[in-house]
């Protein structure tokens, strides 16, 4: 697949740019369009819910003297969703806890606002 021409601005191309990397995956193709449409409702789960084995998983990876450092990190994003207020929404509302870090909004450029 080649790209000989591309505004970055586009979501198309930038979508169609993942899809044919290691990105690719179904999830990607399922979250994607919410994500930047900015549609976070109706929630597919809840970010609260994600949270609610850590210690339980942390405890057996520690007995069991596995690192955990993936685990870790979503571990950091989901507790600061929750601090944000982001328990009830859906999980890639999370986006919103990159976003605050990075000082940028994701959004498609059909996106309202």
């Amino acid at each position: 697949y080649e790209i000989k021409e591309c505004d970055w601005s586009s979501d198309v191309c930038s979508s169609d740019l993942v899809r044919t990397a290691s990105g690719a995956s179904a999830q990607w193709e399922k979250v994607t369009p919410n994500l930047l449409a900015r549609r976070f409702t109706p929630p597919t789960g809840l970010i609260r819910n994600f949270t609610h084995g850590e210690a339980n998983i942390r405890a057996l990876a520690q007995a069991a003297g596995s690192p955990t450092p993936m685990f870790d990190a979503a571990c950091t994003l989901w507790d600061a969703a929750l601090a944000m207020g982001l328990g009830d929404e859906d999980p890639t509302a999370a986006i919103k806890v990159l976003e605050a870090r990075a000082g940028v909004e994701v959004r498609g450029s059909g996106a309202p606002g």
